[in-house]
This record gives structure tokens, sequence and C-alpha cells, in this order.
């Protein structure tokens, strides 16, 4: 669970799964999702340690919303969650 830097773009006609970076302040985790979100964008992907799910149709999800990720490997500097 994390607090999200920026606004989101409500879910479309299919789940999306946004790329995201993690920081830790004061025991929390920000999210932060990569700028450019695309398939042909590996760009998004150096730093990224989870992933943001963001439902078909679902509402969009404002700056400050806590949230849920897949988390894919430990952020850095982290041995443990």
């Amino acid at each position: 669970c994390g607090r999200l830097t920026e606004d989101v773009q409500g879910g479309g006609k299919r789940q999306a799964f946004l790329w995201c970076r993690l920081e830790e302040e004061e025991g929390r985790f920000r999210v932060i999702p990569s700028r450019r979100q695309g398939s042909g964008q590996n760009r998004s992907l150096q730093g990224a340690c989870a992933l943001l799910p963001v439902a078909a149709g679902g509402p969009d999800l404002p700056a400050g919303s806590d949230v849920e990720v897949l988390l894919l490997r430990l952020p850095p500097g982290r041995k443990e969650i």
C-alpha cells in the first residue's frame, strides 16, 4: 500500500497496469507512476519496482489516494518489506 503522487486517469475499456517507482517517506511508500506507459516505452521500466492496477471502467485516482500495488522487486535500499 502506498500514496499516489500524481493523478492517474481512470480505467478505459481494459484493465491496465502502470509501471511505478516506490520511494519511502516517513515510514510509507510514495507511488510514482512512470510518465510514459506505451508498449514501446522501455524507459518506463527504468527504476520501476511495482505495478499499479487500474480497473477497466474504474474511477480516476487523484494524487494523495491510498493505492495497492503489485510489488515486482524490493525498492532500492530495502532488504525486506
